[in-house]
């Protein structure tokens, strides 16, 4: 992409030169840590979900995986490239493949309905000035707990289906078991860190 950019681009070398002097470096290595404790934050997490599936991986190896699947994931289509994580994880831990896409998925689906959830109630914060931090924020729960709720409902309706063909079972399993991991102690945990970890971002 450099490459690309440096030969069909015209760039003018003073200003690039003044530009990379104007570099605020303690921002920059701020910056830099604050990644480093976000990306801690959400290996936690995902250590945790590991745990829930029945498998153990520690903290540092969940690290070291969520950093290096995360950078795959930012220059592939829609994140896959985090999907690297559970084949680490099966190669590993000689695990079955189910509870390690398990655990990613539902580790991904806890940023998606957080996101999906604060999106509409901080646009609405921007559009409507004035409008009450605590309407704001009940909103916010609400939505996110309605969410969560209906994936977890829409998991287990989803359970009962039986069909034929073995891989066709195999994603209904990992769906149901994704979806549920949204509710009872393992969401409770998940959002919990969930919203530390953007709380760090933001």
């Amino acid at each position: 992409i450099l490459l690309g950019i440096l030969f069909t681009q015209r760039l003018e070398g003073k200003a690039l030169g003044e530009a990379l002097r104007r570099v605020d470096l303690v921002f920059l290595a701020a910056a830099a840590v604050g990644f480093l404790l976000l990306m801690a934050t959400k290996s936690w997490r995902w250590s945790y979900l590991v745990g829930r599936a029945g498998l153990c991986y520690g903290f540092w190896p969940a690290y070291r995986s969520y950093l290096a699947a995360f950078a795959l994931g930012i220059v592939t289509p829609g994140r896959v490239g985090e999907l690297a994580r559970a084949a680490q994880l099966r190669s590993e831990l000689g695990a079955e493949l189910e509870p390690c896409v398990r655990s990613v998925v539902s580790d991904r689906l806890f940023d998606l309905v957080f996101l999906g959830s604060f999106g509409p109630f901080a646009l609405w914060a921007v559009l409507a000035d004035g409008t009450s931090d605590a309407v704001l924020v009940a909103g916010f729960v609400g939505l996110y707990v309605a969410v969560c709720l209906v994936l977890a409902g829409t998991g287990r309706f989803v359970s009962r289906w039986k069909p034929r063909w073995r891989l066709l079972r195999w994603a209904v399993k990992c769906l149901a078991n994704v979806s549920g991991d949204l509710v009872g102690r393992t969401g409770l945990v998940g959002s919990a860190i969930t919203l530390l970890s953007y709380a760090v971002y933001f």
